[in-house]
Order: structure tokens, then sequence, then C-alpha cells
């Protein structure tokens, strides 16, 4: 609980640190970002294993600890801009606190409903796939080659889908993601896991990026720090309720409707936030979309 105090802070402040550093281009900012996370998600996973034979518990957490003093002194030394939120706002027009929009509500519900299912592969598809034949060892098989693609092809996506709307990137690639669930009601081998992963991982490279860019897009500047917040909220909660809400409908066997449950309301949610996003001119943000 407390290192998770602890990361959602990070995750907010570096978050709207980007926002500032990066106004021409936040989108890159979050998909380079996502690179380097999974690089060092990538290399962690590899060496984790052989570094806990070697130090054991007590290695392992004083590892950590010099690891997050490393990021301390980046901390200190590296990031150098002075930021005021006020500073651009007219007194007249400043206010206490962040309005949500019926928008913004709305990318947090997705981007909860997202996260919620994204868990059902660190949770529940681990068992399942043991029940199913397949090994563990083939399971974090899976995981690695997340990373992977991520790494190769995060910055080839962003370039291709450089002139998309922050919009459009969102609701593809929450698009795709959602059409990865159904399959796995059926899949039974490994080779068709690692094709729906790999499906999975470009609707992520699509909608995560783009998600949190497009909140510090319509999040007015003096309020970067609360959107960034909310976002990440948005993602945490989705993270605490999936571990449950899969567990509970794994247990009583209903596979059925755990995937096409999750199906169901992530496009649901994707239409609402494409309608939202369109103020209601459907015909126009259809033309627009296309």
């Amino acid at each position: 609980m407390v290192l998770n105090v602890g990361i959602g802070m990070f995750q907010t402040l570096i978050n709207s640190y980007g926002v500032y550093v990066s106004t021409d281009n936040p989108k890159k900012f979050f998909s380079n970002m996502a690179i380097m996370l999974n690089i060092g998600t990538v290399i962690g996973t590899f060496f984790g294993t052989w570094i806990f034979d070697k130090l054991k518990v007590e290695g392992m957490m004083g590892l950590g600890i010099i690891f997050y003093l490393i990021m301390l002194g980046i901390a200190i030394f590296c990031f150098h801009v002075k930021i005021d939120p006020m500073a651009k706002v007219p007194k007249a027009k400043q206010a206490d606190r962040l309005k949500y929009s019926r928008l913004l509500l709305a990318i947090g519900a997705l981007t909860t409903i997202t996260y919620l299912t994204y868990q059902f592969w660190e949770t529940v598809m681990s068992p399942r796939m043991v029940n199913l034949g397949m090994t563990v060892e083939q399971y974090g098989y899976l995981w690695t080659i997340n990373g992977i693609v991520i790494i190769l092809f995060q910055n080839w996506i962003t370039k291709l889908t450089r002139h998309w709307s922050f919009m459009k990137s969102v609701v593809i690639g929450t698009m795709i993601f959602a059409c990865t669930f159904p399959p796995l009601i059926w899949a039974n081998k490994f080779w068709q896991m690692v094709v729906i992963t790999i499906f999975l991982v470009f609707g992520e490279m699509l909608f995560s990026p783009g998600t949190t860019a497009w909140v510090a897009k319509i999040v007015p500047e003096q309020f970067q720090g609360q959107g960034m917040a909310f976002i990440s909220a948005a993602i945490s909660l989705g993270r605490s309720i999936g571990p449950v809400y899969a567990g509970v409908f794994m247990d009583r066997g209903w596979i059925f409707a755990l995937f096409m449950s999750s199906f169901a309301v992530l496009i649901i949610l994707d239409i609402l936030v494409f309608i939202l996003a369109g103020k209601g001119n459907t015909i126009s943000q259809i033309k627009r979309f296309l």
C-alpha cells in the first residue's frame, strides 16, 4: 500500500511535468514514456529471478532502494523547469478547482474499464492457461512479447498516427483492445494467445498515450496536476477492481460472461466518448473521424 501511494504520486507528477515540457507534442512524450516503461519491465522481469536467487528478499529490497535513490538524484539534478501553474491565467479567470466535464468523466470511465479488463492478463489468465494445458513459463513469454512489441513498434505507431486526433487514437485503440476479449472464450492454444496478445498490445499503444495526452489537452493549464491525478486515479481504480471482478467470474466458471461483458462495456463507453467528443453532432463527427 505504501509503495503504491508513492507510485501514484510519482505517476501524477511525472505526467504533469511531461505536459509542461512537451507542450508541442505531448502524445510523443507519452509514447516515449511507454517505451521506456516497457524497457524497464522487460529488463527487470528478465533479471528478477536470477537476482532473487543470488540476493534473496533482503538484497532485492536493498537493490530497490538504490534504484529509488538514483531516481531521486535524477529528479534533483535534471528537472530544472520552474512551473508556475497560474502564470498564464488572468486572475479574474482563476478557479479553485477543476470542473469535470461529461467528456472528461467519460474518458475516466473508459480508462477505468480498460485497465480493469487489462488486469485479467495479470491475474486470472495465468491459471486459465495452465488449466488449458499451457505452462506458467509460456504465460511469462506473453509478457516478454508484450514488452518487445511496444519497444519495437510504439514510435512507428506514433509516427503513423501523428495526424490523428486524440479522440481517433483513443477510440480506435480501445476498439482493437475490446475486440481481443471475445476470442479468449475459445482460444485454447499458445499460438492463439500470442496472436491475441499482439493485437491487444497494438490497441494499448494507441489508447494509452493518447488518453493521457487527450486529458492534458482538455484540462486547463492551471489544472494539469488535477487532470493527471484524475487519470491516474482512474487507472488505479481499474487495477484495484479488475482482479476481484475477474476472480468472482472465474471461480464460478463464467468465462463467456466475463469476456463478453468486458467487450460490451468497453464498446458502450467507447461509443459514449465518441459521441461526447463530437458534442452531439454525430454525423459531422463521423465524417471527420473517417
